[in-house]
Parts: C-alpha cells; sequence; structure tokens
C-alpha cells in the first residue's frame, strides 16, 4: 500500500499571504504550495505596493556603514544559498484576489490603512502567512480569525534580529531554534505555533540557513492542519533576549576563518576518524553489575541497533552487522548467553541488496515480527520470524514510496502506531503512522512531521512503561549523531495530536571503550541492552571516503 507523509486534509482552509512582490524567495513558495498542495485555499495575496525611491549614489556613499563593509560583500556577491533564490509564485495566486497596499511606516514597524484591514477582515480568512511588508504591526494582526503567521529563524530565547543562523555560528551553538508564531503588538514576542531544532552547520552559513528554511516550509501546513481540528493554542514567546545586527568587519573576518576551520575540521574527521560501533548487555536487576560487551572481530566489522527478543523461552539479540568494505550491513542474531563467542556464535537471520539496520520486533497472535530500517528500498517492510528456519522472511510492505529511517512499531491495545524518520532529515523530523491492523493500511498522523528537534527525535529502541508512564527512546543528535538517548514521555497520541517531553536520558558509558556515543537503547525485567561508539581509523572508510571528495572535487572542475 501507499501512504503519504501527510495528509491532504485542509479543504476547509483559507489563508491569505503577504507579499513585496509577485516573486518570493524559492522556501516562501515552497511553504505555500505545502498549504495549496493539501487543499488549503490561497484567497488573497496582499501586495506591498510601496513606491521605490532612487537614492542618488552620493548620499549612499555618505552614509553607508563601512563597519559591516565586508559582510555587505559577502552577502551580495558570494552567499548562494538556494532557498533564497526568486522565483514566481504567480501561479500559486492565479485563483487569488490581490491587494495592492501601501504600508504606513512608524519607527521600524509598517501598518496597513484601515481601509487595507478592513478589505482583508471582509475575506473571513483563516489566517495571513505574513512574507513581506517587513515589520507588521496594528490591526491587521486581527484581520484574519487566527491573526498573522510568521516565521523568527533563531531561537527566540537566544537571538532577536539577524540575519538568520549565522550567530549560531559564530557562538558555537550545537543547534539552531526555529519557531513559527502568531504575531503580537510586541516584536518578537508571539505566540509559539510551531518550534523545531536543527543541528548547526559550522562549516558553511549557505548550508545552514538553506537547511532552516527547507527544513521549516512545510509548519504553516502543518499548524493548519492542527487548525481544522481546532488546535489553536499557543505559548507566549516572551523573549528577553539581544537584539542582533550584521557583524561588524572584523567580527565576520573571525567567523570566516572558523568557518574555514571547521571544514577543513570536518572533511579531516570524515577521512580519519570513523564511528565504531559495539554493543553492550547489562542486568537490569543487578545494580552493580557491568557491562558485557561483545568482543570485536575486525575494525572493518560494526555491530550497533541491540534488541532483546525471547525465542522459545530464550533471551536472543537482533542487531546489525555492518562492514566497512562492502558498505552495506545485515541483520543478525546472538543467543545472550554466547556473546562471549561471538562472531561464532552469531547468524545472519536476514539479508536484502540493500543495507539493514535497527531491527525491531513485535510480537502478534504469537508470532514475531520485525520492521528493520530499509531506507534504501524506499518502503518500510514487515518481516515474520520464521522458527524452523531460523529466519526472517518478508511478510508485507507497511509503508511504499517512503524511505523510512528507525522504524518502531507500538500496539496501545487499539491501534498499530509506527514511528520513523526520514533518509531527508534522519535526525530530525519524526513522522508516525497508525493502523488498526498489524499489516496495515497504514495512515499518516494529521500532523505530520510530528516533531522537529534534533535533540529528541529520532527512533532509538522500543517503547516502554516506566513508573506507568509511557516512554519513547529517542536520540539525542544535538552535539553529533548517536550523542545519547533521550528518554521522552509520551503524554498525548491520537491520529490528531501527539506531545511528548523529555523525562530522562540513557547516557554512553563513559567507563568503556565505547563511550563517545549511544543511540539504541532497551530493557525488559532482567536486561538492558544498549550500543557505544569510539572514533578510529578505519582504512576501508578511509579509501571509500577519499574516493568520493576525489569525485566531487572532480566534478566541479
Amino acid at each position: 500500500m501507499k501512504a503519504g507523509i501527510a495528509s491532504n486534509n485542509l479543504s476547509g482552509i483559507r489563508f491569505g499571504v503577504l507579499l513585496n512582490s509577485v516573486e518570493a524567495e524559492a522556501w516562501q513558495a515552497e511553504a505555500l504550495n505545502h498549504l495549496v498542495s493539501r487543499g488549503a485555499v490561497l484567497d488573497l495575496a496582499v501586495m506591498d505596493a510601496t513606491p521605490f525611491s532612487k537614492t542618488p549614489w552620493v548620499q549612499k556613499l555618505w552614509h553607508y556603514d563601512y563597519s559591516r563593509l565586508l559582510f555587505n560583500l559577502y552577502y551580495r556577491f558570494l552567499f548562494r544559498p538556494k532557498a533564497l533564490q526568486r522565483v514566481s509564485v504567480a501561479s500559486l495566486l492565479s485563483g487569488a484576489g490581490v491587494m495592492h497596499v501601501v504600508p504606513v511606516s512608524k519607527g521600524i514597524s509598517n501598518y496597513l490603512p484601515p481601509d487595507a484591514v478592513e478589505a482583508i477582515r471582509s475575506r473571513d480568512l483563516h489566517f495571513l502567512l505574513r512574507f513581506g511588508f517587513g515589520i507588521v504591526k496594528g490591526d491587521v494582526l486581527l484581520a484574519a480569525r487566527h491573526g498573522v503567521w510568521s516565521f523568527h529563524h533563531g531561537d527566540e530565547q537566544l537571538y532577536r534580529g539577524s540575519p538568520p543562523g549565522l550567530w549560531e555560528i559564530m557562538h558555537g551553538d550545537p543547534v539552531t531554534g526555529v519557531m513559527l508564531q502568531r504575531l503580537t503588538q510586541r516584536l518578537d514576542d508571539g505566540e509559539v505555533l510551531h518550534k523545531g531544532w536543527f543541528r548547526t552547520i559550522n562549516r558553511s552559513w549557505s548550508d545552514h540557513l538553506d537547511q532552516l528554511l527547507w527544513g521549516a516550509a512545510d509548519w504553516p501546513a502543518r499548524c493548519a492542519a492542527a487548525l481544522s481540528k481546532g488546535q489553536t493554542s499557543g505559548q507566549p514567546a516572551r523573549s528577553s533576549a539581544p537584539l542582533f545586527r550584521p557583524p561588524r568587519n572584523l567580527t565576520f573576518a573571525w567567523l570566516l576563518l572558523k568557518m574555514m576551520v571547521h571544514r577543513l575540521t570536518f572533511h579531516y574527521s570524515e577521512l580519519f576518524s570513523a564511528e565504531d560501533w559495539n554493543i553492550a548487555l547489562k542486568m537490569s536487576n543487578e545494580n552493580d553489575s557491568s557491562p558485557v560487551w561483545f568482543p570485536k572481530p575486525s575494525r572493518h566489522i560494526f555491530v550497533a541497533d541491540p534488541f532483546l527478543v525471547t525465542i522459545k523461552g530464550e533471551e536472543y539479540i537482533w542487531f546489525e552487522e555492518y562492514d566497512c568494505r562492502s558498505g552495506k550491513g545485515h541483520i543478525a542474531s546472538v543467543a545472550v548467553s554466547q556473546i562471549a563467542s561471538y562472531p561464532a556464535s552469531k547468524r545472519v537471520i536476514l539479508s536484502e541488496p540493500w543495507h539493514l539496520s535497527f531491527p525491531s520486533p513485535v510480537t502478534h497472535d504469537g508470532e514475531i515480527f520485525c520492521i528493520p530500517e530499509a531506507f534504501s528500498s524506499g518502503q518500510i517492510r514487515l518481516y515474520r520470524f520464521d522458527e524452523s528456519l531460523d529466519q526472517l522472511v518478508f511478510d508485507t510492505v507497511l509503508v511504499d514510496n517512503f524511505p523510512g529511517v528507525d522504524p518502531m512499531l507500538w500496539n496501545d491495545g487499539e491501534r498499530w502506531w509506527l514511528f520513523c524518520t526520514s533518509k531527508e532529515a534522519p535526525s530530525i523530523h519524526l513522522f508516525v503512522f497508525y493502523s488498526d491492523d498489524l499489516r496495515g493500511p497504514y495512515h499518516p498522523h494529521l500532523l505530520n512531521p510530528v516533531k522537529s528537534d534534533l535533540r529528541g527525535s529520532r527512533p532509538a529502541g522500543p517503547l516502554f512503561f516506566d513508573q506507568e508512564k509511557l516512554i519513547r527512546p529517542a536520540q539525542d543528535c544535538s552535539i553529533h549523531y548517536g550523542r545519547r538517548v533521550v528518554l521522552n514521555h509520551l503524554l498525548n497520541l491520537t491520529p490528531d495530536t501527539f506531545l511528548e517531553k523529555a523525562a530522562g536520558y540513557a547516557e554512553p558509558d563513559l567507563s568503556s571503550r565505547f563511550g563517545r556515543g549511544l543511540h539504541t537503547y532497551g530493557k525488559n525485567r532482567y536486561t538492558e541492552v544498549f550500543d557505544g561508539k569510539r572514533f578510529v581509523f578505519v582504512s576501508s572508510v578511509f579509501r571509500a571516503k577519499f574516493a568520493l571528495h576525489f569525485k566531487r572535487v572532480f566534478h566541479h572542475v
């Protein structure tokens, strides 16, 4: 069966957009397309008709802020994020009414004239999306039922002002926040409709800004979907963060140097410092017990993503076994009692032409099933464990045309829930699907992606109860991939709602050689199982990365 990432469910929503012209930035056009393609009606386009006034060049030179010359030159001639390219939105506006309005400027704010506000109010729109007119204040903020929606690309609790995504790199912040807000009369103090966090790409401001702009482009559609179900609440931002401006010359020169160093460090790490994962087992009912790690057969082989499975009364670990030389993993099994004799004691229970990992199991009607990660197949696939063959055999496709990453099933007694991320942003956006039957059909959650947070979206192991709290383990990739596991308390889950908050963390075993990270965690009454990583030089990884870099360089020559 096929299932979309998000439902086409906005047929009752009517909205307007504030624009400076019939051209918009590419990410803004994408945001409008997300709304319209899901059934929302773009009913009104309000265009800024402020007359263009040409300033004499002598006056420009006299008043120019030369303290920011280096930044301005870079921004005008070298800064080329794809998301900021200008594109026509005429086709999206073809069925909309168009108003040309000259705003009244008061200081740094723009106010729409009363007649324009009344004309907007008469359209009875659900909301206005601000992609023009600068800082908007006044009665227009109440002209639509649910106000004016606007993006702030930065964590409003830390950064206000401009430019977006730059100061996080300058200050070494590992993550960057993005907010969609309902504007109020107080600057940078609106009501938060949706907020998420992305890893700060500290080696390239252009790449980082592209990530922020494209990554949040579907949030208005997501919030409109919530609006269609009567979910209209927003929390006040109440920011007291300092107001930033474009950097001065010396500051920007220092930033360029920092990004160059970060880029060199990144490429050096890719070539000479590979992740090497291993698995540990610990008896959960013995507080003083030390973890038992798998023996390492070779630096070219790592094991990760462990899951506990009970078969005929004996406990096994299903896990990913990855060969760096082939760049491909398969699913293996080893009895808990035979860990010390790995790899001789392991058995490969599933191999496909594509890479496999994260073999999350579920039990249903007396049988054991598994949905390993198989994003290269473009599907989320269900396998059944055949005890007579001691193998996983293909059963059915749960979600087609979707490169799901780390899929995790859970049954609440009424429905089957499927959690995963996507290969396009494997650690940021959490998607949820649901079904009345294990084998489907699976339907996308109304709010997909239900969460956009590098610090706790990507599944990291089976859901479990802890003192009556339903816990969903997820990866915290804020500083680096597989930093640790956050234990999210799942508070509310229906086809239309999703809410969870961090309740604790599973940290890496710092006393071991593999204490640099942890990204899969599971436990039962007697046993805990988890993985850990270290960074080492692996010749096969070096050769593969070097060949890839050589091809990229050759391609650009």
